[in-house]
């Protein structure tokens, strides 16, 4: 390296930095490098040089990776060797004087003319390499694998690599390279090529200047030369291995992870570790911890990935201060708890509570960044591009959606990053990879592109341009609004029956042990709690309900001996008919029924005039043999999202005859009970055909039963 006065004084400036932290804390600095140099001959590797400064030694001294660069190439040998005891004097005494310009004159004036022919060869093939951004190894290994012989191919394969990779070099340019690598007279040494084409590659800088200039053919401009050997930042491609290493989580992170954790799968946490400890002491030893943490799913190998040195520090916390080989899974529990409900509650009940806590609902997906992090320019670049997307979209008429779906087969809600991009322009979004790169960091993950959440910001144009285009005409008159008022007081009014279906739907799609949520409140078993337990733990549940619901269910189960409180044994006991139906022991003639999920919303509310319609349809459907309704459904949706346009209903039905069975007020009631919510005009196939069959099935024991 050229030690112009610019190198020398930020070397000074480096060297000055470390001294005066060894100085403040009075350790030897050499001790950290003395492990690696087992032979005691005073070289070490790179690699192990930056180790130590950017490991151990990382929060002491503060060195930043360009500071760590500087002086890697300062103390660098030509071999890839680093000159670490000459480091350590000048850290703890002074700087000495370098001057390299002599150094590399006289091994210029070693140099022969074949010698200076093969570096120009070198140099020009690491110029190619560094403009490609490539990496030969990868390459020279699968060669090794398919031919057995380690560190050797033959020249043949050799020239087949360089011109796959299109690197030019003529046969004059490539002699030189055979002819010093050469072995056997037909093979090349891979390895002794890639280790002097590394190291030609880092002193590039250093020999560009002088030995390209001294060989008498294949002379480059400066010029050319320097816009050559800039490494091309393709931010374009997207691989594990190029990606930047995981930062590791403080333990208040992994709290609020464990937490999001347990609230999404709605875990006791307590019912895993109560088994290892009989005594109910509180305390169960570190291998035991590990065990329930495994149970949980929290480990380097189940679903909440953490590594055993972040799980050491969590262990760390709740280590007990009397016995260090012991944790406190009490503490833990509580402080996992939190997220459901608070702590001595009964001693402060007019506190608000926020369920979940905000920090821990905000808690960024893992593997996702922290937007507050980003850099502010690309912060501000956010709202104004969702505003231009929004608007193209609501223009063009375009769904999003249906591209996405594409390239999510199992329907996770996340895709890959260039199929992201892939979607993008197809729908004709046209977006800078600017803009690309700042959507990127704002939805992306551990598990890809969450297209559901950016979808979410931009909201349905079809709804926003019944609002703008779609405008009335005529003025609405008083009388008017008052019929709407008192429609939308009818469509409140939801009777008692249908919300209990609502809850059983709730709970039979998420799985969910209701009574485990009440019994918290219930310390002496008595099947009563109070109103505002109860409407915890309906919230904690995650069942939304509003204020007149919670009013209806109060009023329906509230204890008549105890005002005030509600008796959740009973609720708990007509929601639980949605998995299985009580007291068949009493009973044991009754069939038990199957409670099936209706997915009815505001866009498909029918009459009693139309639910007869429709089952009236269904049953003249079914008195027609199979004639493969599913199969021309499946061929209009190229989605396959289970919904096509009403007129493909119609379509259907007219081409396999069916419309000649049913009345056309009956197939406007079919189309408004299937519709789909949330889609413009969308037939919902699947729920129809599980009509029929159901409805089939029904036809079928009612024949059995009259016979």
């Amino acid at each position: 390296m050229e030690y112009t006065a610019k190198v020398r004084r930020d070397l000074w400036k480096i060297c000055s930095k470390i001294r005066n932290v060894v100085n403040k804390i009075k350790f030897n600095f050499l001790e950290y490098y003395l492990i690696y140099d087992t032979k005691k001959i005073g070289f070490i590797t790179i690699n192990q040089f930056k180790t130590v400064l950017s490991g151990p030694l990382k929060t002491i001294i503060d060195l930043s990776d360009d500071e760590i660069e500087l002086l890697v190439q300062c103390f660098c040998e030509p071999n890839g060797n680093l000159r670490y005891v000459e480091f350590s004097q000048m850290v703890h005494e002074s700087l000495p004087t370098y001057n390299n310009k002599d150094n590399f004159s006289e091994k210029l004036s070693n140099y022969t003319k074949s010698d200076l022919q093969f570096l120009n060869s070198m140099m020009k093939m690491t110029n190619d390499l560094k403009s490609q951004n490539l990496n030969l190894k990868p390459y020279f290994e699968d060669y090794e694998k398919v031919s057995g012989n380690k560190g050797l191919m033959t020249i043949k394969q050799f020239m087949d690599i360089l011109y796959s990779l299109n690197i030019k070099l003529s046969q004059h340019e490539l002699q030189p390279i055979i002819n010093q690598f050469i072995i056997y007279s037909y093979m090349i040494n891979t390895n002794k090529f890639l280790d002097k084409l590394n190291w030609i590659y880092n002193q590039s800088n250093n020999l560009k200047e002088t030995i390209l200039n001294d060989t008498s053919k294949g002379k480059i401009n400066k010029n050319e030369m320097k816009n050559k050997t800039k490494l091309k930042n393709n931010e374009n491609v997207f691989h594990s291995v190029i990606t930047n290493k995981r930062h590791k989580d403080n333990v208040v992170s992994i709290l609020r992870n464990v937490q999001k954790h347990v609230l999404q799968n709605r875990i006791n946490v307590g019912q895993f570790f109560t088994q290892f400890d009989p005594y109910n002491k509180g305390v169960i030893s570190k291998e035991q911890f590990r065990k329930c943490l495994d149970m949980i799913g929290i480990s380097s190998l189940h679903r909440l990935y953490y590594s055993e040195s972040e799980l050491s520090l969590l262990i760390l916390m709740f280590k007990d201060n009397n016995l260090t080989e012991n944790v406190r899974w009490k503490k833990f529990e509580d402080e996992i708890n939190t997220v459901f409900v608070k702590k001595n509650l009964e001693k402060t009940p007019e506190s608000d509570i926020e369920c979940p806590p905000r920090d821990v609902k905000d808690m960024p997906r893992k593997g996702g960044q922290d937007w507050e992090s980003v850099e502010l320019h690309m912060r501000n670049l956010f709202d104004p591009l969702i505003f231009n997307i929004k608007n193209y979209l609501l223009q063009r008429r375009i769904l999003l959606e249906p591209y996405f779906r594409t390239f999510d087969r199992n329907n996770h809600g996340h895709i890959t990053r260039s199929c992201f991009r892939r979607a993008m322009s197809t729908a004709g979004v046209k977006c800078s990879d600017e803009e690309l790169r700042v959507l990127e960091k704002r939805f992306m993950n551990v598990d890809g592109f969450n297209y559901l959440k950016f979808l979410e910001n931009i909201v349905n144009p079809y709804e926003d341009s019944k609002s703008i285009i779609h405008k009335p005409k005529i003025k609405i008159e008083t009388d008017d609004l008052l019929n709407i008022e008192k429609i939308c007081d009818n469509l409140k009014n939801i009777s008692l029956s249908s919300l209990i279906s609502k809850i059983q739907t709730i709970v039979k799609r998420g799985r969910i042990k209701i009574d485990q949520f009440f019994r918290v409140f219930d310390q002496y078993n008595h099947s009563l709690i109070s109103n505002e337990n109860f409407q915890r733990g309906i919230a904690i549940a995650g069942i939304q309900l509003n204020l007149q619901e919670l009013d209806l269910l109060e009023k329906k189960f509230s204890s008549k001996n105890y005002p005030g409180y509600i008796k959740y044994r009973q609720f708990c006991n007509i929601i639980e008919e949605a998995f299985t139906t009580l007291r068949l022991d009493k009973n044991p003639t009754v069939s038990p029924k199957e409670y099936l999920i209706t997915y009815e919303g505001l866009c498909n509310n029918l009459t009693d005039e139309q639910r007869a319609a429709i089952d009236s349809a269904l049953s003249k459907l079914c008195s027609k043999p199979n004639i493969g309704l599913d199969d021309l459904f499946k061929d209009y949706d190229k989605f396959k999202q289970g919904i096509v346009p009403q007129e493909t209903f119609m379509r259907v039905i007219t081409v396999c005859k069916l419309n000649m069975l049913i009345s056309s007020f009956e197939i406007k009631c079919l189309i408004n009970g299937f519709s789909k919510c949330g889609y413009h005009q969308a037939f919902d196939y699947r729920s129809f055909l599980k009509a029929i069959e159901y409805k089939e099935k029904v036809l079928a024991e009612s024949i059995k039963k009259n016979s």
